[in-house]
């Protein structure tokens, strides 16, 4: 059982709003992207907490117990935790950062890896903690103040309201398939050659809402691919393509890194696809220095 504190906050707040729309408000999440956490949460419990209703939610027996029995220790929690961070004047100062679980494959990142070095040379008394999580949480990591920056693809980060944003790097769209996989043997490809293949992406929202822009997507460009399937994070998705049981929609990630053996394969010629943007976020009412100074290297090394 894998329970993270964005999930227990976000629980406690939906049970006491009762009403997603107004919970979402307060954690400055999108409602799409809090129900998500709800349902992760209910499955890793293995229990319904909600009944769904047409204007808002009520609790189960299971949620009312649950509520009862962790919300004053929760509280009491965050209470020591603040008391302990507060305890000692001589701490160093420090720097939280957040990632996304494609941080270490995506090349993309590698600018905001140096930046994140030439910030350790610029401020060595300063510690740096950095964090990777799944979509979901990365986003709750900075409505709970767990981290002060985070980082991640602009559509995922854009769930979040009222944050200050910069872009960092935009790279293309790559076809995705491993090595051993036929369509490997072309230089380029043809919608037509992927008409026979599953598409992998990475939930990142609701699964009706996704599979449907997904299916949108397909259509656009001119393809109906054979199934459409959802995985949890970025190294299952890589972990399928490179088994070769279908293709994804993906930028090009360090094969070395990643120990795969993948192909990144032009979109064909013409076609209209998104490129990858990565945005750094942050709550400008968070004020810090060390925040302060990261930004500016920041926008010095992104100008």
């Amino acid at each position: 059982m894998y329970i993270t504190i964005q999930q227990i906050e976000a629980f406690i707040s939906v049970a006491e709003h009762l009403n997603l729309t107004e919970a979402a408000g307060e954690m400055f999440i999108s409602h799409s992207a809090l129900s998500k956490v709800i349902t992760r949460f209910e499955s890793n419990l293995g229990v319904t907490l909600f009944t769904r209703k047409n204007r808002g939610l009520s609790l189960t027996a299971e949620g009312l117990r649950l509520f009862d029995a962790i919300r004053g220790p929760y509280r009491g929690v965050l209470d020591a935790l603040q008391s302990a961070a507060n305890s000692s004047k001589d701490r160093k100062p420090l720097l939280r950062l957040g990632f996304p679980d494609s941080y270490n494959y995506n090349l993309s990142y590698d600018i905001v890896k140096g930046i994140v070095a030439q910030y350790r040379l610029e401020y060595p008394d300063t510690e740096i903690v950095e964090s990777i999580f799944e979509s979901d949480d990365l986003l709750l990591s900075l409505v709970a103040k767990e981290t002060d920056i985070i980082f991640g693809q602009s559509f995922i980060i854009e769930q979040l309201r009222d944050v200050s944003m910069m872009s960092i790097v935009t790279s293309d769209t790559y076809v995705v398939v491993s090595q051993k996989h036929p369509l490997a043997a072309n230089d380029e490809l043809a919608f037509s050659q992927m008409e026979s293949e599953v598409l992998y992406a990475v939930q990142n929202g609701e699964r009706a809402d996704m599979e449907r822009k997904l299916d949108a997507m397909c259509k656009a460009l001119g393809f109906r691919p054979k199934d459409i399937r959802l995985v949890p994070n970025t190294p299952t998705l890589l972990h399928v393509i490179n088994a070769g049981k279908g293709i994804a929609f993906f930028a090009k990630v360090d094969n070395t890194t990643a120990d795969m053996a993948l192909r990144f394969l032009p979109f064909p010629k013409g076609a209209q696809v998104a490129k990858w943007s990565i945005v750094a976020a942050w709550f400008p009412r968070h004020e810090s220095r060390e925040k302060d100074c990261f930004l500016e290297i920041l926008r010095d090394a992104t100008v």
